[in-house]
């Protein structure tokens, strides 16, 4: 459903049938934003949390003094 569902159950003065439009439609809307959030986070966990080979590399061990 839509916000033009919404708009259409209130004019004919369904409320019911508008407060269902309206509840799908925040659903939806909710559920969109969320799958955006975990590809941004799921994205962004991998970026930033695999070591850089390169770095391992470059960069001697350094050791402990005993």
């Amino acid at each position: 459903m839509s916000s033009k569902d919404v708009v259409d159950a209130l004019a004919k003065g369904k409320t019911l049938d508008a407060e269902d439009a309206f509840k799908d439609t925040m659903k939806d809307k909710v559920a969109d934003a969320l799958e955006t959030k975990k590809v941004e986070v799921a994205q962004s966990f991998v970026k930033n949390h695999l070591p850089d080979e390169t770095q391992s590399e470059t960069q001697p061990e350094e050791k402990e003094d005993e």
